[in-house]
């Protein structure tokens, strides 16, 4: 009897421990932002506290009070966030689309059109993801200087409109639909480039969503090169206004940094909220084929 409720008790254990393991994930993920986006409400005072709560609960009189929206409304008139946000949304709408675009032209190449020095040049391209960021940044940084593009919206957009990374994905992607269809279409005379236009790129809704979902991610949250180009507020993207917090007293402006934080995520998560469905779909069908 004794061995049977082990027994029990150990499959018991055993199932309940990977959903314990998945909340404590869950929890540590999205704590932090629960967290911010409950202190954005609350009034600059009371969001530093011994214990962390929730609930706007006064400092000093231990009272619940109606959350307020001040913290907001200071971080937007403080920020010019209307500009910040129309920069950030140019920028990297512009780039989601040429990056689309691009890659996707550059992965059917290296999938689909035969041509010499193929392999080369694809392994070139993808040794090139091992360089360290900051090895590649300021070449980047010289070459737009000397073409005049500081302190400019082209030269915050022309290096990044297309990504090595997202090319390769792609490629994968495109190496998975069948070769029949090529042989089909230049049987009726399709050239390659309408059939990248007119068939490739209609089935690979999935990918191209997924490239364009990370691509607009990382460069609304790109700081690094907007704050190493740009010195003049009226270029500055939403990453930039929000570093502006820091400086000075940042006791003084945590409130209405945690607001801006909250303003600066809400596009993000609409757009992943949107497109998800195409994230582990356009993964799965990009590594079928080697």
């Amino acid at each position: 009897m004794c061995n049977k409720v082990s027994g029990f008790t150990k499959k018991r254990v055993t199932r309940i421990f990977p959903y314990a393991l998945l909340i404590i994930c869950v929890l540590a993920t999205t704590g932090p932002f629960i967290w911010m986006l409950a202190s954005s409400f609350k009034h600059a005072r009371d969001i530093s506290t011994l214990v962390p709560n929730l609930l706007p609960v006064d400092k000093v009189t231990g009272k619940i009070y109606v959350p307020t929206m001040e913290n907001y409304e200071q971080a937007i008139e403080y920020l010019d966030f209307g500009r910040m946000f129309l920069n950030s949304f140019l920028i990297t709408s512009i780039i989601t689309i040429l990056n689309v675009l691009f890659n996707s032209m550059a992965a059917f190449a290296f999938a689909r059109i035969p041509f010499r020095g193929k392999n080369p040049v694809f392994y070139v391209m993808l040794a090139s993801l091992m360089l360290p960021y900051p090895a590649v940044l300021v070449p980047t940084f010289y070459i737009i200087k000397v073409m005049g593009m500081l302190n400019s919206y082209q030269g915050l957009i022309a290096p990044n409109i297309a990504s090595v990374a997202a090319m390769f994905l792609m490629r994968q992607f495109f190496r998975t639909l069948p070769h029949e269809i090529d042989e089909a279409a230049q049987i009726d005379g399709c050239s390659y480039f309408r059939i990248y236009w007119n068939i490739a790129l209609p089935m690979s809704t999935p990918i191209l969503a997924t490239s364009a979902i990370f691509t607009f991610i990382w460069h609304w949250n790109n700081y690094i090169w907007p704050l190493v180009i740009i010195n003049s507020t009226k270029f500055y993207t939403i990453p930039l206004g929000l570093g502006l917090f820091v400086s000075g007293p940042a006791e003084l402006k945590k409130h209405m940094m945690i607001a801006g934080a909250v303003l600066a995520v809400i596009p993000v998560l609409i757009v992943f909220l949107i497109f998800q469905r195409y994230i582990v779909k356009g993964f799965v069908t990009s590594g079928i084929k080697g």
